[in-house]
């Protein structure tokens, strides 16, 4: 799935629920800003990745604890 929602951002950052939402809509607004469609409550899972400084190695798998 190219799209994550709050609960899959917690366990990724290791944030409550709300900082999630809260980093959800700070990336939207920034894509959104760069032209991109954004979902409300979702965010796209490879900018997410690379804005969070994660290696690509890890968009190679699918992270099943995700």
């Amino acid at each position: 799935m190219l799209l994550y929602g709050a609960k899959e951002v917690e366990k990724l950052l290791g944030v409550s629920r709300a900082r999630a939402y809260q980093v959800i809509k700070e990336i939207n607004k920034e894509m959104a800003s760069k032209g991109y469609l954004t979902i409300s409550g979702k965010v796209n899972k490879i900018y997410l990745v690379e804005k969070f400084g994660f290696k690509e190695d890890y968009l190679e798998r699918d992270n099943a604890s995700i």
